[in-house]
């Protein structure tokens, strides 16, 4: 490649995007958002890494005086959506490693910016999704853990099936990562604490104060395995002013403090024929279900494919959201953070 040639996207980055070259002695300081990127892409095609490229979805032509790529289309109703830069991940030899990595990327991917939306946008409960939230190769290790899991027997179907949930799941925290002797679940499960942290850091006096959950480790194992539409909050009919506002049963009561979700996505590549993307609404539950009870009926909604270190976060009281149809096998590790106990 000519070292005279600069890159720089005509179209808007939200959508499918041709860069073609240009050179230099073009308006180099304009956008250098994208030089930046471009810049990134070349060290990667020139140390032979274009398979590691194919993992974000990106299409290279590239002949002996130019570069050509093109980013996967994305849906513009997102409410808020966010490419990270990439993270130069270590390998998780320890526990102590894991937990270190962990906590130093959750600090970076949370912002003001970011808990603006995630509180105050009312469309699709908040809807926030950052993409490569954490490194693909941190990802491999995550996802290699988590197929063990399976393999050993943690995941099982939690007996939803007639209300149309269709995953294998099992419950974790940071005792059992560590009583494992997993680095890449203590990766997860201090990541999506981070997460929570960070959100208590740059919250405002009107947001919730919260406390990490519970995190969940769910694989949906393909043959069109899926989640019917739901949210992840009930109140299981507490009026707020009776006592605490919150139902007697243990398990109930953490459903009933849910506020954000944030769920981390763990596939080394996904492609979109092989279906599985989260599905938010905007509506209530009902709304959605009477519209496709009705058949035909357009659906107000927007996808989220469930790339490599895709992190998806929303207000679990207000989106009603399922996982469609998967033809391959698909790992999730959630977790719901939930309002601090009350004093």
């Amino acid at each position: 490649l000519r070292s005279s040639c600069w890159l720089t996207p005509p179209i808007d980055l939200m959508g499918s995007v041709a860069y073609e070259p240009l050179r230099a002695r073009s308006a180099i300081g304009r956008q250098r958002l994208y030089y930046k990127a471009a810049c990134v892409l070349l060290s990667l095609l020139m140390f032979g890494q274009r398979p590691s490229l194919h993992r974000f979805g990106l299409t290279l032509q590239a002949s002996h005086d130019s570069l050509c790529f093109s980013l996967p289309s994305v849906d513009r109703r997102i409410p808020y959506l966010r490419t990270m830069a990439a993270a130069l991940g270590k390998p998780l030899n320890d526990l102590q490693s894991a937990q270190e990595e962990a906590a130093s990327r959750s600090a970076s991917v949370i912002d003001s910016a970011l808990i603006e939306a995630l509180y105050r946008n009312p469309d699709y409960g908040g809807l926030v999704v950052l993409r490569g939230a954490v490194g693909t190769s941190t990802i491999a290790q995550l996802r290699q853990a988590a197929s063990q899991w399976q393999e050993q027997g943690h995941l099982r179907s939690d007996g939803q099936e007639s209300v149309g949930r269709f995953d294998l799941t099992c419950m974790l925290d940071a005792a059992d990562a560590r009583a494992a002797s997993s680095p890449g679940m203590t990766y997860g499960t201090a990541f999506l604490a981070g997460v929570c942290a960070e959100l208590n850091k740059h919250r405002s006096s009107s947001d919730p104060l919260l406390e990490p959950g519970p995190v969940q480790l769910a694989c949906y194992a393909g043959d069109g395995a899926h989640y019917a539409v739901h949210r992840d909050h009930s109140d299981f009919g507490i009026l707020p002013f009776i006592g605490d506002g919150l139902p007697a049963d243990p398990v109930e009561r953490l459903v009933a403090r849910r506020r954000v979700s944030a769920i981390l996505y763990l596939q080394d590549a996904w492609e979109a024929e092989w279906g599985g993307a989260f599905r938010a609404h905007s509506g209530t539950v009902f709304e959605v279900m009477e519209k496709q009870a009705r058949g035909g009926a357009r659906l107000d909604c927007v996808d989220v494919l469930p790339e490599a270190g895709t992190l998806v976060m929303f207000r679990s009281k207000d989106l009603a959201h399922e996982v469609l149809p998967t033809k391959h096998h698909r790992f999730a590790m959630t977790m719901w953070c939930l309002e601090a106990a009350r004093t």
